[in-house]
Formats: C-alpha cells, structure tokens, sequence
C-alpha cells in the first residue's frame, strides 16, 4: 500500500469528511486485496482488520492449512510492516517469546 492519495480525491477533498472518504477507500482496497490471497475468508478478513483498527490483539486459531499464516503475511506486506511467527505449545516459556 503506498501513501498516494485516492484516485478520486482532489485537493478540495482536504476537509474531515474527505479524510473520512480516503482513509474508507485505502480500508476497502486493503480488504480487496486481503480476500484476493484469501478468498471466501471475509469473517477472518473483517475480525482482522477490526482488531487492527481498535488495536487490539488477535488470537487466530483454525484447523492446519486454513490460511492463518498466509493471511497475516499478506496484511504484512500490504502495511509494508514486519512478520514474526509463534508456534505456541504447553511448554512455551517467556524467554521463547521475547
């Protein structure tokens, strides 16, 4: 995602409720291309960006090979942000996760 503004915006857009419109419009196209890596996933994909909006945290949880990873290493790349992965398991310390 880059810092470009919305290709419908113009720069009498500068108002609150066309920063409302912009950021709508970069939260649609994110959820795009979100599903486009997922598809049929729009549960996973809306409690995702939720939880990112609120900034909260989000436990992902689901049978192996349902996309869990896949689709928080596509928000990553989306938000040009980093990825680290967690296997948890019953003996998993501190120290592990730091």
């Amino acid at each position: 995602m880059t810092d470009s503004p919305a290709p419908d915006a113009t720069p009498a857009d500068s108002g609150e409720s066309g920063v409302k419109a912009r950021a709508l419009a970069r939260l649609q196209a994110l959820r795009q291309a979100l599903l486009k890596v997922l598809p049929q996933q729009e549960a996973a994909v809306d409690g995702l960006l939720a939880t990112l909006l609120a900034g909260g945290h989000l436990l992902l949880e689901g049978p192996t090979g349902s996309g869990k990873t896949l689709l928080v290493r596509a928000l990553a790349a989306s938000l040009d942000a980093g990825f680290a992965r967690l296997q948890c398991h019953p003996g998993l310390t501190a120290a592990e996760v730091a």
